[in-house]
């Protein structure tokens, strides 16, 4: 890389030399000599001070003159970053906006290697660097790049010399708010694309756990079908044949009959009771949700031990939260049924928050069938459930049920 300053040397002398064979060639003539050696020195030393005097007064227009014979190649990198611009907005992709960033500043100081980072959200940053696989070979310069007064990256440049010249870094300043624009332009197209692919994600679980629940919907209509037509269509299709039996008996076995016939009608009714608690619990209109589990219990053989705190009555005023909490219950301990039949239920109500603690031996056996089903009605009240060897926990926020309560 050429010495900035050398340049503009060379390029100052090359003009006065210039300014130097035009003012002797001028004088010559002026002076119309027959003999130009008699009279050489007198006119070498007026033509240097007339050059002198030349250059002195045209010291500025001169040097900036220099610098456009010297820097013409880096001036280009300016008219490059707005040509850069300008494809951005049609044809450039997104993802060659940062590299050819780097290879325009790298141009426009004629340095070995540049880098160019973008700033992204959390503390992240992009990094492009040009060429692609540099090796360092400079001192770092960096300079930062902001849009809007906000800082959105930083440029940084390899040099060979020392340090920049003025020239270099006014051109390096000037790259500074064109680049802030397109940096402001690939961040905000990146956020949108990470967004975009966060919907999707999220669009995707939704539909996984939608689907879920459909299908954990047909199994339990089908087990609520199978249930019935066991349990109570049975006992009924038996009592209406004992019935028609009663239309033919006489005497006492009539009776008999009938009292048959009966007791099988009162084993159907009692048996859809049962079955209608895992629909919709019949105590949660009255007692709340502690008589709602004793009541499960009844048709269990489980020894399990209840303490619902909730001294303010907040879950019992946010029905789909208490019955959310309740059928969670109700699978964990009909899955844990089958390692254990002792265990430990506390319901705490606490804050913005209700919880679900199960506790006995080893609870964290749960199946995957059970654990989906819960962690399905955990995530729709934004809820979590945590697992331990011997201890479940479910978390349900508060807020969403209030949303539940409004018209």
């Amino acid at each position: 890389m050429i010495d900035t300053r050398l340049g503009r040397m060379l390029a100052l002398r090359f003009i006065a030399a210039l300014l130097l064979l035009g003012v002797l060639a001028g004088l010559r003539r002026l002076w119309d000599m027959d003999d130009a050696t008699d009279r050489s020195l007198p006119l070498v030393l007026t033509a240097t001070v007339l050059v002198a005097v030349i250059v002195w007064a045209l010291q500025r227009p001169l040097e900036r003159l220099g610098d456009a014979l010297t820097h013409a190649r880096r001036v280009d990198g300016y008219q490059e970053m707005l040509t850069l611009l300008q494809r951005m907005s049609t044809t450039l992709p997104v993802e060659d906006v940062v590299p050819r960033l780097a290879e325009v500043a790298a141009r426009t100081v004629r340095g070995p290697r540049a880098e160019v980072r973008l700033w992204i959200a959390d503390g992240e940053y992009w990094a492009e660097s040009w060429p692609e696989h540099p090796c360092a070979s400079g001192a770092p310069v960096t300079v930062d790049v902001a849009y809007g007064g906000h800082p959105v990256g930083e440029i940084e440049v390899e040099i060979e010399e020392d340090d920049l010249s003025s020239f270099d870094r006014t051109l390096l300043n000037r790259l500074t708010a064109p680049a802030g624009l397109a940096l402001s332009t690939v961040r905000l197209s990146y956020e949108l694309r990470r967004r975009v692919a966060e919907l999707q994600e999220l669009t995707a679980e939704l539909e996984a756990s939608s689907g879920r629940l459909r299908s954990a919907r047909r199994r339990e209509q089908s087990r609520l079908y199978d249930e019935v037509a066991r349990r109570v269509i049975h006992e009924v299709d038996a009592a209406q044949d004992l019935l028609h039996l009663v239309e033919l008996a006489v005497g006492d076995e009539r009776g008999r009959l009938a009292d048959e016939a009966v007791a099988r009608l009162g084993v159907a009714h009692e048996a859809l009771r049962h079955i209608s608690r895992g629909v919709f619990p019949p105590m949660f209109g009255g007692a709340g949700l502690a008589a709602a589990l004793d009541t499960w219990l009844e048709g269990t053989d489980l020894s399990v031990r209840i303490r619902v705190d909730d001294p303010a009555g907040e879950l019992h005023r946010r029905p789909e939260v208490e019955r959310c909490v309740h059928l969670c219950a109700v699978a964990l301990m009909a899955d844990a049924a089958h390692r254990t039949r002792r265990m430990q239920l506390g319901v705490t109500v606490s804050g913005d928050d209700a919880v679900l603690e199960l506790s006995g031996e080893r609870l964290g056996e749960l199946a995957d069938e059970a654990r989906t089903a819960v962690c399905d009605r955990l995530e729709s009240f934004d809820g979590r459930l945590d697992l331990g060897p011997d201890r479940l926990i479910a978390s349900i926020p508060l807020a969403l049920g209030e949303e539940a309560l409004r018209p």
